[in-house]
């Protein structure tokens, strides 16, 4: 292996790829990059080189580290004929130095046991302070379901199988329940009664952009950095309860572009449909030529109204963000990697490293090419 990088040849995984042991799974509901790990999957230890495996872990991690991320690690199907020695956690955790914990924000523990907590325990000498205030044992797959988005995990049959066997307490139960019909975030976008005439899409989208168009636009990493939890929490709850918010009053710009992010995530269907991933999937060529913005448009043809509006009032938007990109840094393809996996997902197939990159070169595309794709906006009813 050593040879191999010496010599500038790509390091072969494929014996390890194909227990599906690690993988890539989209975003978290923060809008945060996920690396997911199945200790289900992991074989027997002769079956294995652990050595190759961190090898693997950190060629995987290497893809997300420039952009916030988390960690879901999946404790169900651990025993004693599959697990890693303390000395490899040990290692682990040194090898992986702070240009992967920087922009860590989570590390999800799902289905944690006694040894799980008491290994951590013994490692707390090790681990720092902050490090450790990272960590969130979940114990049942309902809890993730509330930062995490569980059909983009591809999580295997054993641990759904045994996660129904686990009893949901009827309190937590009840407090995962929504209380009613969401306003906004969350809402499909035909039932969203909160509309601007001018540009016929929710004022949330109107009232961002004019907050960031005023006070964020030479902001350097404007989409890129995250707002703080509790108050994103919060407002999204005080917005989706229709009662009054004031943007102005948080003083925090990343607040309004974390929310025009997290509203379009939160679409029970993406923005351009699931109608129209394998479309998107299946473009290659992305040339700044007439033929290829005829056939974008072409493909973006079939979006129902109200789609397209929030579309094109978007990517406009985000032209004139791209337009100042020499003071906040954001050319159209660092757009494009906050905002393509927040327009498009597929609901059949998990997330990967390759959708986002296709994903991302349409975005980018569409930012680009923004004023030929999309005329100025008309009010629609």
């Amino acid at each position: 292996a050593a040879a191999a990088a010496a010599a500038g040849v790509p390091e072969d995984f494929s014996d390890i790829e194909r227990y599906n042991i690690i993988n890539t799974a989209g975003m978290d509901k923060q809008q945060h990059l996920m690396l997911v790990f199945f200790a289900c999957n992991l074989p027997d230890k002769p079956a294995l080189d652990m050595d190759k495996l961190l090898r693997y872990l950190k060629q995987q991690a290497d893809r997300l580290v420039e952009n916030d991320y988390s960690i879901a690690y999946f404790h169900h199907g651990l025993s004693s004929k599959n697990k890693p020695g303390l000395m490899w956690l040990h290692r682990v955790y040194s090898d992986f130095d702070r240009k992967y914990k920087k922009n860590l924000k989570a590390l999800y523990v799902i289905h944690p046991t006694k040894f799980v907590r008491i290994m951590l325990n013994m490692m707390q000498p090790f681990i720092s302070s902050k490090f450790g205030k990272k960590i969130n044992f979940v114990s049942q797959l309902h809890e993730l379901e509330r930062v995490a988005h569980l059909s983009q995990l591809n999580i295997p049959g054993s641990i759904l199988a045994y996660d129904s066997t686990l009893n949901v307490p009827v309190a937590a139960a009840a407090a995962a329940a929504p209380s009613g019909p969401p306003a906004v975030f969350g809402a499909k976008l035909d039932e969203i009664k909160s509309i601007n005439a001018r540009y016929g899409v929710p004022t949330l989208l109107v009232t961002t952009a004019a907050l960031i168009r005023e006070k964020g636009m030479d902001e350097e990493g404007i989409f890129r950095r995250a707002a703080n939890a509790t108050t994103l929490k919060q407002v999204k709850e005080a917005i989706n309860a229709n009662q009054p918010v004031d943007l102005d009053e948080h003083r925090d710009v990343h607040l309004a572009a974390v929310l025009m992010k997290a509203f379009l995530r939160d679409l029970p269907e993406p923005l351009l449909t699931y109608a129209l991933f394998d479309p998107v999937m299946n473009m290659t060529d992305y040339t700044d030529s007439p033929e290829n913005i005829a056939t974008v448009k072409a493909l973006l043809a079939p979006l129902p109204p109200r789609n397209t509006a929030v579309l094109q009032f978007i990517m406009r938007f985000l032209r004139e963000v791209a337009s100042r990109a020499d003071e906040n840094k954001m050319t159209e393809s660092n757009l494009a990697i906050v905002f393509g996996p927040n327009l498009m997902w597929s609901n059949s197939q998990a997330a990967s490293l390759a959708t986002m990159a296709r994903a991302n070169s349409f975005t980018a595309f569409l930012i680009k090419h923004a004023d030929a794709l999309f005329p100025e906006p008309e009010p629609i009813s």
